[in-house]
């Protein structure tokens, strides 16, 4: 007759709710760090698209994938961000702000993406990228200003036991205050993709990490 299986202690019942949990948001997570790395090859084909009026259409379709992918992979991982906050810091103080950040990313892809297709393509003369600047201007700044309100009440939240939040609060109010003087967007969105790892870490890793006593 063989023994009984050993019943799982109290900590391995517990690690094991801790890796539900993590799994939880391991999908955002990547998407945040996935989207950090679209950030340099977005911005470098936007640049080549601002100053070319015959672009090749595959380039064109690229650029429309990668920006559309970056936008969508961010907001999905801002959006679990904002349920984690909830429930493991028990924060609600910028669930309004990250739904306003979230229905601006989709606002300024609205206003960039058309804009950069349609000038880069030729359809449009050069001397119509006045007014898709003046709308990215009017979308953006009030954006870059939530981000900035969002980072600060970031720094507020207490608890942070992986380390990763408060990294991820200050790179995220640098990168909105760029924003906000908009001539410094480009420098913003790349401080913007280091915040996205930071996270990417969060959301991966978002269990807090008690120390354990030697003699329990």
């Amino acid at each position: 007759m063989s023994d009984p299986e050993p019943m799982p202690s109290k900590d391995a019942t517990a690690r094991s709710e801790a890796t539900m949990q993590r799994n939880e948001y391991s999908k955002a997570g990547w998407a945040a760090v996935a989207a950090a790395a679209l950030t340099p090859v977005m911005l470098a084909m936007g640049v080549a698209l601002d100053v070319v009026s015959d672009a090749d259409p595959l380039v064109l379709a690229t650029f429309a994938v990668v920006a559309t992918a970056h936008t969508g992979l961010g907001v999905f991982a801002l959006h679990r961000f904002r349920h984690l906050l909830g429930e493991r810091w028990g924060s609600h103080a910028t669930d309004r702000l990250i739904s306003i950040l979230i229905g601006g990313a989709l606002a300024v892809l609205a206003v960039t993406l058309p804009g950069r297709l349609l000038l880069g393509s030729g359809w449009l003369p050069r001397s119509s990228a006045l007014g898709f600047t003046v709308a990215l201007f009017v979308v953006g700044v009030p954006v870059a200003i939530a981000t900035i309100v969002f980072a600060m009440r970031l720094r507020h939240v207490e608890g942070d036991a992986t380390g990763h939040l408060r990294p991820y609060a200050n790179t995220t109010l640098a990168a909105g205050v760029c924003f906000a003087t908009f001539l410094l967007s480009p420098v913003g969105l790349l401080l913007h993709a280091v915040a996205q790892v930071f996270l990417g870490l969060l959301l991966l890793h978002p269990e807090p990490k008690t120390a354990v006593p030697d003699f329990v």
